[in-house]
């Protein structure tokens, strides 16, 4: 699972100097693990989007972050709780182009889901899908002109 944007740089304040915190740095070596463990697959998705970006196309990222259930409602109450899911998205568009190769200036369309599951003994994760979307005259601007 990505940190939180919030989560992703440290303050030294003795120099007022960020650096990439610990979760970061296990999440960037987290996509390293799951590139070699992967690499044909992720070979497969860089020549498709290759062809999507030659093809003049956009990307639409859809991420879906799964959740154990008492991280998002209140065992007591059911209320819901604070579980910014969105914060996520930036780690995992940034760890997605670099691992697939392109610039993340190609995503148009996004959206996220914040799912959950009440089998406790697994870890949280989250699934990604790119899809590409054609260049419209109405709604997204044709860069090519």
């Amino acid at each position: 699972m990505p940190p939180t944007v919030n989560g992703m740089y440290a303050t030294n304040f003795r120099t007022k100097r960020r650096f990439p915190s610990k979760n970061l740095s296990e999440f960037k070596n987290d996509m390293e693990h799951l590139h070699i463990c992967h690499k044909q697959e992720v070979n497969d998705a860089e020549i498709k989007i290759r062809k999507w970006l030659y093809d003049k196309m956009f990307l639409m990222v859809r991420i879906d972050f799964m959740f154990k259930k008492n991280r998002i409602f209140s065992k007591k109450d059911g209320k819901v709780l604070s579980l910014d899911a969105s914060n996520r998205i930036k780690p995992i568009e940034d760890g997605i182009s670099k691992m697939l190769q392109f610039d993340d200036r190609h995503f148009f369309v996004g959206s996220y889901n914040k799912l959950w599951f009440e089998n406790f003994e697994l870890d949280e994760w989250c699934d990604v899908i790119l899809l590409p979307i054609p260049r419209l005259e109405y709604g997204i601007p044709n860069l090519s002109r």
